[in-house]
């Protein structure tokens, strides 16, 4: 690799990457040269943050199914090219894929692109065009484009607005980074550093953090990407402070582990013959979905079926991403962390976009809200940025459930 020893330290997952840098500092201290260090000790290539970080590939794989298309205007060309902007596709020290700012930036030339392209036609598309051996589902109408993912849970990556060019599924999910695992083990002491008469790259990302502690509150970290209808099946221990911290008890095999997809022309169909597993034995547990765009209404379809005979709670997780939690209103009220009980609605009004987002449920649920909000570290010290409102609707069953329902978007403007 021709990067610098820091992006090569970077692009390795938290724990590779806080070994690398602990072998780096014993070596040190025995008397190697730093010079000879950096020339033998390597980390990663920059590729591999398309591996550690899921949204960084998801951006990056868009942009070269856009690159397939063999009528490319200028204006085509021109989003083309300003959707390849790899800042938004890293991390370091410089925000970088943790910058909602620019996750939204690259996807406003990338639906751009699809503007351009096929906007006024409808049509669900199955291939693999992330090219990890599982087909996704596109779903394209002349308002929205919703994507899932089979590999990913049959879970919804993207749902764009066409006209806002503004993707509401754009979230981050909480990485563990080697940063973190300092402030874990109070390591920042011991943080590789220059002279201060050193100038350039290693002297500001080796820089002091000072006031740790009342970051430690933030850490929290997910076992599964923040995607949109993602399957768990918990117990009634489940919390808005379990939830919030991704702490809870999970009985299911569905919310990170692939679907079957049905070649479809009408609309994306996923199963999944998983299982329910509890005292050490499996019950085998059946997972059907499906979804089905028409204009601005996403319909969906949910049946659950278990040979286990114990009550379940079951939440369906949705996790949407706005440009601020001020422009927000749900069920008409300012955001807060919260539990509702017995709706078959959740309405979502965003002041940024014009957009009503509704959710019908044909079953009562109960509402479990929350911001969902990243620790990254940055040249000052430690950012916390939000990066979208994490929902869960929770619905008790025994042996089985069935649920339909339906997303709606919808223009505020004029009301």
């Amino acid at each position: 690799t021709t990067s610098y020893f820091e992006m090569g330290e970077w692009s390795l997952r938290a724990d590779d990457a806080y070994n690398l840098e602990r072998i780096k500092r014993e070596l040190l201290l025995k008397g190697e040269s730093e010079d000879n260090i950096d020339k033998f000790l390597k980390g990663s290539i920059w590729k591999n943050f398309l591996v550690k970080y899921n949204e960084s590939n998801r951006i990056h794989k868009r942009v070269l199914e856009l690159s397939k298309n063999r009528k490319k205007s200028k204006k085509y060309k021109e989003n083309l090219y300003k959707a390849q902007t790899n800042d938004v596709l890293w991390h370091g020290v410089f925000g970088g894929i943790y910058l909602p700012n620019l996750r939204d930036n690259a996807y406003r030339f990338i639906i751009e692109c699809d503007n351009i392209r096929d906007k006024k036609r409808n049509y669900l598309k199955i291939e693999d065009n992330n090219f990890d051996g599982f087909r996704e589902a596109k779903l394209s109408s002349s308002s929205l484009i919703a994507i899932f993912d089979s590999k990913l849970g049959a879970q919804m990556t993207e749902l764009s607005l066409r006209d806002k060019a503004f993707n509401l599924q754009n979230t981050l999910t909480r990485y563990k980074e080697a940063y973190h695992e300092k402030l874990i083990r109070g390591d920042f002491a011991n943080t590789l550093e220059k002279s201060d008469q050193e100038e350039g790259i290693d002297t500001i990302h080796s820089m002091k953090v000072e006031d740790l502690d009342r970051y430690k509150e933030h850490l929290k970290f997910d076992w599964y990407i923040k995607n949109s209808f993602i399957d768990h099946i918990t117990d009634f221990s489940f919390s808005l402070d379990s939830f919030d911290s991704c702490s809870f008890n999970e009985y299911g095999d569905f919310a990170n582990q692939p679907f079957l997809i049905a070649d479809s022309k009408k609309r994306a169909l996923f199963k999944r013959e998983g299982g329910i597993y509890k005292g050490g034995v499996k019950f085998p547990t059946t997972v059907l979905k499906s979804y089905k765009l028409e204009d601005n209404i996403l319909k969906f379809y949910l049946f659950l079926e278990s040979e286990s005979e114990d009550e379940f709670l079951y939440f369906n997780e949705f996790n949407f991403h706005f440009a601020s939690l001020d422009n927000i209103r749900i069920n008409g009220e300012r955001f807060q962390k919260q539990k509702s009980q017995n709706l078959t609605e959740l309405w979502i009004e965003d002041l940024y976009t014009d957009k009503r987002i509704v959710i019908r449920s044909d079953r009562e649920f109960d509402l479990y809200q929350t911001s969902l909000d990243s620790l990254s570290q940055s040249e000052s010290g430690f950012d916390i940025i939000n990066q979208g409102i994490s929902f869960a609707l929770a619905y008790k069953f025994k042996g089985g459930l069935e649920i339909e329902g339906q997303i709606e978007i919808s223009p505020l403007i004029g009301e």
